[in-house]
């Protein structure tokens, strides 16, 4: 923590308040968000620039008074927008006046009445006022907002900010001459924080009827459409900022904003605030490349079939499956699937589908053509924008196994490292080159994705059951055994249920036939948690789920398809009825994505329904996952029955 946080948390624990206000006060987060205000004395004086001849003690109560000043137009702000009970008025009101008062206190000590900083500030807090009100007054008109009016108000909005450039130059001798820079440096930031705020506030703003520049051009781009507002519901509004390439005008808009701010703190060698804009420019590039991901998610999803195959026999819906998936194959050779803030699932989901198919004959072609990308590459990992991780590497070995391929000694000694002493594997075990690629902080821990996973582990078990690595095989199974639950299952880390490390234990023990006992626990849960129509439900969407349904069969299949007959009949029923016209099977939110430092789950307090960021639910939206897994257990089934199945 900084000097003035340290300042601000002391100052807000002596106020007459109860703990819990002033841990909201004090968050750790918080003064995170507001690095840039708790920091840009320091950004402006930064160390090597001899004109700058200002006590450090002086700096670090102008520091603190210029937080509480800020601070408190925050509380302003927020009780003249939002509808708060009479409790939380009162609780506001105190603090707005305990700030602004002690704020005022501190700069009198600085700056005595003569000095020009007063008159500066009376104009700065003048110009910030007025474009406040003008805001307000939007909201109840609605107006239409053009482009130089929102830079003008943006332009407003950060006056007060400016008042830290003249209170510097009330702590010097002379004025200082790179004062027009700073300012105008300043005024080009908050013009590229207001298009971004713009779209983080998209909906707390229309929700607060706050009327911005971005609710004008959505609701303007609507209207020249033909449509009737009165028709289009918030969330549709919401899609269309972004469908419509009004986001992405905006964040382009954003980063010339940044870049014109980061040209004059270049020239007045303030770089680590130049340091500071380029994040803020890769924030924004990133998000452009999310939102054209999450445009071509969309048209995907878009042009799947919702409608019922109606499929006669397990031949006819597996030759349904296949050219579904043949299809979905991209010219390059991969299949994609699961997207995230790292992009579409590409390494990962071909040699897991390249497994599920090579088990079905008459694919060989279509195997050989995707497998081919595969081994020209030396890694094998979720896909190119991330490092090596052991899953990846697991369906990669078991897919080469499966079709009799050799495996490079390299790849063999890259996935053993994954494996912990305890008989657990981990998803990544390089903690240095998993920073450098997400870029993560060193103050982030990146524990959780360093640590045994079951889910993992599981799969690896089923990898070393066929393979000449007892002593391995042993440690891992001895590894889930103790994971086991009381109940029979097995938690997953990155899967939103246990049915998924509990079916791959399952599949691993009864390769080996070891443990009995331990696989007959696991097989009597998957048994028990079936529903009644015959499929196996993902707990996180509360709906069925054929992925789950195609795993648990399987695992049921190869542990004791007889004493388990007919839940397995009642499976395959079930996912022959609900594939669709144009061969896949539906899917939902299946994986998980906790943030690095989760080292249990139950320590998240809300999963996002995201296909970016962390502690988030994703789908496998193009279906080539699950409706690879339900082919595979559906083959299964018919060769272990040896008949035809009809509907």
């Amino acid at each position: 923590m900084s000097k003035t946080t340290d300042q601000f948390s002391e100052y807000v624990n002596a106020l007459f308040l109860e703990n819990a206000i002033k841990e909201t006060l004090t968050a750790s987060d918080l003064y995170h968000s507001h690095s840039f205000y708790l920091n840009l004395i320091q950004l402006l004086t930064e160390n090597g620039r001899n004109d700058i001849n200002i006590p450090t003690a002086k700096l670090e109560k102008l520091g603190f008074a210029s937080y509480l000043y800020f601070r408190a137009l925050l509380i302003y702000d927020h009780m003249t927008d939002s509808q708060t009970g009479t409790a939380e008025k009162k609780t506001n009101l105190y603090l707005f006046f305990s700030f602004f008062e002690r704020s005022a206190a501190e700069l009198g000590r600085l700056y005595e009445n003569s000095n020009p900083f007063w008159q500066y500030f009376e104009a700065c807090k003048l110009q910030y006022f007025n474009t406040i009100f003008l805001e307000k007054q939007w909201s109840q008109k609605r107006p239409l907002i053009t482009e130089t009016v929102f830079k003008k108000v943006a332009a407003g909005k950060s006056a007060v900010c400016n008042a830290i450039v003249y209170a510097l130059n009330g702590l010097m001798l002379e004025d200082f001459k790179d004062t027009p820079h700073w300012l105008e440096c300043l005024q080009h930031l908050h013009i590229g924080f207001q298009y971004l705020d713009d779209l983080d506030d998209f909906k707390k703003d229309g929700i607060e009827e706050q009327w911005t520049y971005a609710h004008s051009l959505v609701e303007e781009s609507i209207k020249e459409q033909g449509h009737d507002l009165s028709t289009v519901s918030d969330d549709a509004k919401y899609r269309f900022l972004f469908l419509s390439g009004i986001a992405v005008r905006n964040l382009e808009n954003a980063i010339d904003h940044f870049q014109l701010a980061k040209t004059v703190a270049l020239k007045a060698q303030l770089n680590r605030l130049a340091t500071f804009i380029t994040s803020k420019e890769e924030r924004c590039h990133n998000q452009i490349r999310e939102i054209n991901l999450l445009i071509e998610k969309t048209r995907d999803k878009a042009r799947k079939s919702n409608g019922h195959l109606q499929a006669r026999t397990i031949q006819h819906s597996t030759k349904a499956g296949i050219d579904f998936m043949e299809g979905s194959l991209q010219e390059d050779g991969y299949w994609r699937d699961f997207l995230t803030s790292a992009g579409f699932g590409r390494d990962w989901i071909t040699a897991y589908i390249v497994l599920q198919l090579s088990d079905i004959p008459g694919n060989e072609t279509l195997i050989a053509k995707a497998s081919e990308q595969l081994l020209s590459r030396t890694g094998t990992a979720y896909n190119e924008n991330i490092i090596a991780d052991a899953d990846s590497i697991n369906f990669f070995i078991w897919m080469q196994k499966n079709k009799g391929g050799k495996i490079p000694e390299a790849t063999m000694a890259s996935w053993r490292s994954f494996m912990h002493d305890n008989g657990g594997w981990a998803t990544y075990n390089n903690e240095i080159s998993l920073r450098e690629k997400l870029g993560m902080e060193k103050e982030i821990s990146v524990a959780g994705w360093l640590m045994p996973h079951n889910c993992v582990s599981a799969v690896a078990a089923c990898v070393l059951s066929f393979m000449e690595t007892h002593a391995a095989y042993d440690d891992t199974i001895g590894y889930l055994l103790k994971q086991q639950h009381d109940e029979g299952y097995i938690s997953s880390y990155w899967w939103t249920s246990p049915i998924y490390a509990t079916s791959f234990s399952l599949m691993a023990l009864s390769k080996t036939k070891k443990h009995p006992d331990a696989a007959a626990r696991m097989a009597g849960w998957l048994g028990n948690i079936q529903n009644s129509d015959g499929c196996w439900y993902n707990p996180a969407v509360n709906e069925p789920s054929a992925f789950y349904t195609a795993l648990a069969m399987k695992a049921l299949l190869q542990f004791n398809d007889k004493h388990y007959l007919e839940k397995i009949q009642k499976g395959a029923d079930w996912l022959l009825r609900h594939q669709t016209s144009d061969g896949s099977w539906p899917t939902n939110r299946i994986l998980l994505l906790p943030a690095t430092n989760v080292t249990r789950l139950d320590t998240v307090e809300r999963w996002r329904k995201s296909s970016f960021g962390v502690n988030v639910i994703i789908d496998d939206h193009n279906r080539v996952f699950t409706t690879a897994t339900v082919l595979n257990t559906l083959h299964l089934y018919e060769q272990k029955y040896s008949l035809t199945h009809a509907n």
